[in-house]
């Protein structure tokens, strides 16, 4: 929350809302490194420039599934894994959890959070 407070310059009106990302990187550590993955092509330039800033923060044009595979375990054997899909598939559920269980493989002892939307099933089923 107070994250959240912070970017709308501590103003009682909520005006802007942080995506997984900002957030993440508002957490990070000086020693800490971060990849951020997007597939979308209109959506990764602003993922790129939103971050060209941080340089501990790596951006790349992706589909962070096949990322997970391709850089686990990392080089400090520890971490947080962030997976944040668009969920605009019903597949991204189920891709999901495959994507837990082929982590936990290759980096037992990685930390694992999942960005999950709040919805109504009415929603859902659309």
């Amino acid at each position: 929350v107070n994250l959240i407070k912070k970017l709308n310059y501590g103003g009682k009106e909520l005006r802007y809302y942080a995506g997984s990302p900002l957030i993440a990187a508002q957490l990070l550590r000086p020693q800490d490194r971060a990849l951020l993955t997007e597939l979308h092509p209109t959506d990764f330039p602003l993922l790129r420039n939103n971050f060209k800033e941080f340089a501990n923060i790596t951006t790349k044009r992706d589909n962070g599934f096949h990322q997970l595979k391709a850089t686990l375990p990392p080089k400090e054997r520890r971490g947080l894994v962030l997976i944040d899909p668009p969920y605009e598939l019903k597949e991204d559920y189920d891709l999901v959890v495959n994507a837990i269980e082929e982590g936990y493989k290759r980096f037992s002892t990685g930390i694992y959070a999942i960005w999950y939307p709040v919805v109504l099933r009415q929603q859902t089923k659309r």
